[in-house]
């Protein structure tokens, strides 16, 4: 019996020294993933609604209501940028988030922030254009990073 109770004592205490090395840290999906593919998407939008636009007269421009369609579609993609800006806040403040997701979401935050005072810049222009030539204007002058993400 002693015995029988020393080798079940001998192996609890190894089997719980094995669980401790086999214990990881559980890393869950990137934060703000649907955030930034919004962001993508719109970019694409945006490329596609702008390649139709500076192929166009001014006369066509207003007769497709390209004006509008390009500041409805700069509102909803500085929108997306604004929700993904909170999502980044709110990850960097979560505790359990790692030291290094955190940095590397203030680096992308950083880099979300001017591109959505870019996008919001655009649109204001779009919407205080005086005549739809200067509208146009300001639309042909748009030039979109390439296959822009929040990254």
């Amino acid at each position: 019996m002693r015995y029988a109770l020393a080798l079940f004592l001998i192996l609890a205490t190894a089997g719980l020294g094995e669980a401790k090395k086999k214990k990881k840290v559980e890393v869950g999906p990137p934060p703000c993933v649907d955030e930034e593919g919004m962001i993508t998407y719109y970019h694409g939008q945006m490329t596609e609604l702008l390649g139709k636009v500076k192929q166009e007269d001014v006369v066509q421009f207003e007769r497709n209501y390209h004006r509008k369609q390009v500041e409805n579609f700069l509102t909803f993609w500085g929108g997306a940028y604004a929700d993904t800006l909170d999502c980044y806040e709110k990850a960097v403040q979560e505790p359990t988030t790692p030291k290094e997701v955190a940095e590397e979401i203030e680096a992308k935050r950083e880099n979300s922030g001017k591109r959505a005072e870019q996008v919001k810049s655009w649109r204001d222009s779009v919407r205080n254009a005086r005549s739809l030539k200067d509208a146009k204007s300001v639309v042909d002058g748009i030039e979109l990073p390439p296959g822009d993400s929040a990254t």
